[in-house]
């Protein structure tokens, strides 16, 4: 019976980094295409003085902060996007966390049984 939590437990935690892991995907590419949009709206990349790869020169890049403005409507239309992968990655980030503290907690060898029962009923008041 403990294995098949401890299965269930590590495929919610599968899970859970492949929702992140797509909402990563998801944003850089719309990070992506806003930058694009960005290069081709300014001119960037054409037929100018750059480098050899092709790479424009200094005096020729537009301001980043002004690339990725948010008050531009294509921004605005990427931000639930990117809002969803900085959510997925918070809640992933503290969920193991606090699945760390609780094995820490549970798992400390410097206290006897009875006192890690009574730190793990402790840790179900608070589920």
């Amino acid at each position: 019976r403990r294995e098949l939590a401890q299965a269930r437990a590590h495929g919610r935690l599968l899970s859970q980094k492949a929702a992140a892991l797509t909402a990563g995907v998801r944003a850089a590419f719309a990070l992506g295409a806003l930058a694009d949009e960005a290069e081709r709206s300014a001119g960037v990349g054409g037929e100018g003085d750059g480098d050899r790869a092709g790479r424009p020169s200094r005096s020729e890049e537009p301001p980043r902060a002004s690339a990725l403005c948010l008050e531009r409507p294509a921004v605005r239309e990427q931000l639930p996007a990117i809002a969803v992968c900085l959510w997925r990655l918070t809640l992933l980030d503290v969920r193991s966390t606090i699945r760390r503290a609780c094995r820490r907690v549970l798992r400390d060898s410097a206290c006897d049984l009875v006192e890690r029962e009574g730190r793990a009923r402790g840790l179900l008041e608070f589920a």
